[in-house]
C-alpha cells in the first residue's frame, strides 16, 4: 500500500509541475495581449489553472513524503520503573545462635576427618595382598612399552570423570574411570595379563608410597596412574568368544584387578560380559556451575543397571542360540507349518544368513534374524507381510526379553518367546512393544 502511494504521488508531483510552468507561461503570454478584457479574462482563467496545477503538485508531495503524525504525550506509555534491590540488612546473632552455628560447623569437620580415617583404612586394607610385592622388582617398562607397540595394543579412549560405584576399598568412589579399546590385530589373553601385571606395580607403588617410574607411552603411562581404579576394556564379542578354554582365567583376572571387558551396545550402553551388568555413561550438566559451562564442559559420567536374579549372563550358550553353527544345527523341515515355522537361507549378495520365523496361524507376522558368515548377529526384524508390507528393524534383544519376561524364558530361544507372545496378545500388541527400539521401519505398498 505505501508503495503504491509513493507510485501515485511521484506521478502527481510529474504532472503538477508541468501544468505550474505551462500555466505561467501561458499568464505570462496573456499579459502582453492588448486588449484589456481578454487580458483580464483570460488571466483569471490562467490563474485558475495554475492553482489547479499547484494543488495537484502539492498533494503528489504529500503521497510522495507523508507527514509522521505526533505522538500524544498523554497516550505515551510510562517507561517501567528500574528494579531496586534493597538486600536485607543482617541480622545480629544472639550468643546462642552463634554457639550453635560453631558446634555445627565442628560436627561437620569431625565427620569429615571421620570418613577420610575411614577410606584410607579402607584402602590399606584393599591394597593388603600387594603390601608383600617389591616395585622395583615387579616394574617391567621396557618389556611393556614394547608389548604395548605389538599385539597388546590398546587405545585410551575417553575419561568418565563421576562414578557412582564401589571402588576398591568397599565406599563409593566418584573419582571417574579409564576407558581402553582392544587394538584390531591384538591378543586379548595377552591383553589382559599384561594389566594384571601393570595394576600390581601400580599397587605396589602405592602401598609403599613411591611414584612410578616415567615412561613415554602415553598409554602405558595411564595405566600406572592409580587416579582411578575402575577401568574399562571396550572388545568386540568376537574377541571374547575367540578366548576359549582361558575365558575363566582371563575373567578371575579382571575381577582381581577391577577390569571390566565391555561390549558396546546402543545409546552408551556398555555390557559387562562377566557380570551382565549394563553401564549407562550419559552428559552430566553439573560442572562446573551455570548453564552456559555445563553445555560447553559437561563431564561424562557413568550409572549402571544389574540383570535380574537369575538370568544368565550374556556369554551364556542360551543367549548365543543365533549363529552359523547353531543356525546349520537346527532341524528345519519345509513341512513345519504354524506359528514357529522355520526358514533359513544364505544371500551370497550380502554374505549373511537369514532365520525366518512365523509367528501367527494368518502367517502375518515374521521375526527375520540377520548373522552375517563371521556369526556376529546383526539385527532382528518385525515383519507384517500383509496388503502392504511393513519392516520394524531392531537389536536390543535383551531389553525386549526382560520386558516380556516370564519364569522359564531363561531356557526358551528369542523367536519362541514372540511367539508365545503373539498367540497371547497379537502382532500388534508385539508391535507396540518392540517399538521404542526399532532403529529403522521401511514400508511398501
Amino acid at each position: 500500500m505505501k508503495k503504491a502511494k509513493r507510485i501515485i504521488g511521484m506521478v502527481l508531483l510529474i504532472l503538477g509541475g508541468f501544468l505550474t510552468v505551462v500555466n505561467l507561461i501561458t499568464l505570462w503570454a496573456v499579459l502582453t495581449v492588448r486588449d484589456v478584457d481578454y487580458r483580464l479574462g483570460s488571466a483569471v482563467m490562467v490563474l485558475i489553472f495554475i492553482l489547479f496545477s499547484v494543488g495537484v503538485f502539492t498533494l503528489g508531495w504529500r503521497l510522495r513524503h507523508p507527514r509522521n503524525k505526533a505522538s500524544d504525550p498523554a497516550q505515551e506509555r510510562p517507561a517501567p520503573a528500574k528494579p531496586v534491590y534493597d538486600p536485607p540488612k543482617p541480622r545480629k546473632l544472639t550468643a546462642e545462635e552463634k554457639q550453635r552455628q560453631a558446634e555445627e560447623k565442628a560436627q561437620r569437620e569431625r565427620l569429615w576427618r571421620v570418613l577420610a580415617e575411614a577410606m584410607k583404612k579402607a584402602r590399606r586394607e584393599a591394597l593388603a595382598p600387594w603390601k608383600d610385592i617389591d616395585p622395583e622388582e615387579a616394574e617391567h617398562i621396557a618389556r611393556w612399552e614394547s608389548a604395548l607397540a605389538g599385539d597388546c595394543a590398546i587405545e585410551r579412549d575417553y575419561l568418565v570423570s563421576a562414578v557412582n560405584d564401589q571402588g576398591l576399598d568397599g565406599l563409593y568412589d566418584h573419582t571417574g574411570a579409564d576407558w581402553f579399546i582392544l587394538g584390531m590385530d591384538s591378543d586379548l589373553v595377552k591383553v589382559v595379563r599384561l594389566y594384571a601385571e601393570v595394576d600390581t606395580y601400580r599397587k605396589a607403588c602405592e602401598v609403599h608410597d613411591v611414584n612410578p617410574k616415567h615412561t613415554e607411552d602415553h598409554t602405558l603411562y595411564g595405566l600406572m596412574r592409580f587416579t582411578y581404579d575402575i577401568r574399562f576394556l571396550i572388545v568386540t564379542r568376537q574377541d571374547f568368544l575367540s578366548l576359549g578354554a582361558e575365558r575363566e582365567q582371563c575373567l578371575a583376572l579382571c575381577r582381581e584387578h577391577d577390569l571390566h571387558l565391555v561390549l558396546p551396545q546402543s545409546g552408551g550402553v556398555f555390557l559387562d560380559l562377566d557380570s551382565g551388568r549394563r553401564w549407562n555413561v550419559y552428559i552430566a550438566g553439573t560442572y562446573p556451575g551455570s548453564a552456559d559451562d555445563a553445555a560447553t564442559y559437561g563431564s561424562l559420567s557413568l550409572d549402571w543397571t544389574d540383570p535380574k536374579p537369575g538370568a544368565p549372563r550374556q556369554d551364556d550358550p542360551t543367549r548365543r542360540q543365533y549363529t552359523p553353527d547353531t543356525l546349520l544345527s537346527l532341524d528345519i523341515s519345509s513341512a513345519e507349518r504354524g506359528p514357529g515355522a522355520r526358514n533359513l537361507r544364505f544371500d551370497e549378495s550380502l554374505l549373511q544368513w537369514r532365520l525366518t520365523v512365523q509367528l501367527d496361524e494368518e502367517r502375518l507376522w515374521f521375526l527375520s534374524v540377520f548373522v552375517d558368515e563371521d556369526g556376529d548377529l546383526k539385527e532382528f526384524s518385525l515383519d507384517y507381510e500383509g496388503a502392504a508390507d511393513s519392516h520394524y528393524e531392531f537389536t536390543d534383544e535383551k531389553a525386549i526379553r526382560d520386558k516380556l519376561y516370564r519364569p522359564g524364558d531363561e531356557k526358551l530361544s528369542f523367536h519362541e518367546i514372540l511367539v508365545r507372545y503373539v498367540k497371547g496378545y497379537g502382532g500388534n500388541a508385539l508391535l507396540n512393544q518392540i517399538m521404542p527400539y526399532v532403529t529403522a521401519q521401511f514400508h511398501y505398498d
